[in-house]
């Protein structure tokens, strides 16, 4: 089993608790750990005094440094490392409530699942867009009548970046040539989203993506397009762009004029 290593400087093992993980930026890591995560005081690699604490995956006797055999990268204050010859894999970094999605091999070639904000539903022919994240608790309104939050609070950004990738796309398709066949347009911090909407199921951040070499130019789109589930509307507009031009050419024969059978009038 392998995971990520974190260093956190100037600290001992009995230190090691919730609030420093948050105070650290780690909360990612950590926050749905049943257990407290095992921790080791040592010289790490500022070559000073500070604690190595084991991300998920990582057993006890792993959580050292050990400079030869370990990758470290800088981050936020704190140093992440992992096992050259055992890179953490998806199923190690996986949450333990993971929301349902789609399967995209990204960059490390490991099979990794994207979660799904939005699902395109297609009633009486008609395409809808619309939100399947988990919905908040039952609350009482002023007037005691039940009431639910739309969407649990935890997955509000998760819904924000779809609606926000889902509108800059159609944007660009309504800006497109009417013969363009591939619509391109630029996604502001489209890296960042898309480590966001992984890290709902997955404990990582933005430098164990780097780490792990997850994005390439054309995985963050992909990972975009999968929260909002574009496949299945593409799927759709392409049976109706074939429908349309079958009417088209039938139209051009004479075909809908033409009367077939013996039914009576």
């Amino acid at each position: 089993m392998a995971g990520f290593l974190y260093y956190i400087p100037g600290i001992e093992n009995n230190q090691v608790n919730r609030q420093l993980f948050a105070q650290h930026g780690l909360g990612y890591a950590f926050s749905d750990f049943t257990d407290k995560p095992f921790a080791r005081g040592c010289i790490g690699p500022d070559n000073a005094r500070g604690c190595i604490v084991g991300g998920c995956g990582v057993p006890d006797h792993a959580v050292a440094y050990a400079p030869d055999k370990q990758l470290w990268r800088k981050y936020n204050g704190i140093q992440i490392g992992m096992y050259k010859d055992d890179c953490p894999m998806p199923v190690e970094l996986l949450r333990q409530d993971p929301l349902a999605g789609t399967h995209l091999t990204l960059a490390d070639n490991n099979m990794w699942m994207v979660p799904m904000a939005r699902k395109t539903s297609v009633i009486d022919g008609t395409p809808s867009n619309i939100c399947v994240l988990p919905l908040g608790k039952a609350d009482l309104d002023e007037n005691g009548r039940w009431t639910c939050q739309s969407v649990d609070q935890k997955y509000k950004g998760l819904l924000e970046i779809g609606l926000a990738f889902w509108d800059a796309l159609v944007n660009a398709a309504d800006h497109a040539e009417s013969d363009q066949k591939t619509i391109e347009f630029d996604f502001e911090g489209g890296n960042d989203a898309a480590i966001t909407v992984l890290q709902c199921n997955y404990r990582i951040d933005r430098m164990e993506a780097a780490m792990l070499g997850l994005l390439d130019e054309m995985a963050a789109s992909r990972i975009l397009q999968a929260l909002v589930d574009l496949k299945t509307y593409q799927a759709w507009l392409q049976k109706k762009t074939v429908e349309l031009a079958h009417d088209i050419s039938a139209t051009a024969n004479g075909q809908p004029d033409e009367t077939t059978g013996t039914n009576p009038q």
